[in-house]
């Protein structure tokens, strides 16, 4: 038997997704103090999906680019990519609300763009990233990105992003 709140996850699996949810309400380890807001209390809920990117090259076939999406109630406004390969990760940050919009109509700036379009008869989510190394085009299933997002609202309602920060515990980290 476990001692309270040690390994203690919800987790659920849908297909190639995890949703985990940190600690079990149940068991909460010593010295845990869920984030609390008013009378509300909520838990820290990860979501992953594995989505298939395709790297946009010119004058050739689209690259196939596995990419982890990643989402958490702890930091609720972004969705972080994690692009793996040739022995590294490299992680780009989204606003969550700059690929919900992306899926409607153009929107970005400075070194993140996002736009919908079609593709060989489906809905595609076109994703361009800027760095000083150079720029890459992405393309998506609208679908599959429409989907991880619609699971990162059902833990975390759009607009509701404010009531889920832990302001005290972030300012402690800055100012330590």
């Amino acid at each position: 038997m476990n001692e309270p709140g040690v390994g203690c996850f919800n987790t659920a699996r849908f297909g190639n997704d995890t949703v985990v949810s940190h600690p079990c309400p149940q068991r909460r380890a010593a010295g845990h103090r869920p984030i609390e807001q008013g009378s509300t209390m909520h838990p820290h809920v990860d979501i992953e999906a594995a989505v298939q990117l395709r790297l946009v090259v010119a004058d050739a076939d689209a690259v196939p680019l596995p990419v982890t999406l990643r989402y958490s109630s702890k930091d609720p406004y972004a969705v972080r990519a994690v692009f793996t390969g040739d022995g590294m990760e490299v992680e780009w940050v989204f606003a969550r609300d700059l690929l919900r919009n992306g899926l409607k109509k153009p929107v970005g700036d400075g070194d993140v763009h996002v736009w919908p379009t079609w593709g060989t008869g489906k809905e595609v989510l076109m994703i361009s990233l800027t760095s000083p190394d150079g720029q890459a085009v992405l393309e998506a299933a609208a679908s599959d990105v429409r989907s991880f997002l619609d699971r990162t609202a059902s833990v975390v309602p759009e607009g509701e992003e404010s009531i889920f920060l832990d302001l005290d515990a972030t300012l402690a980290r800055l100012l330590a």
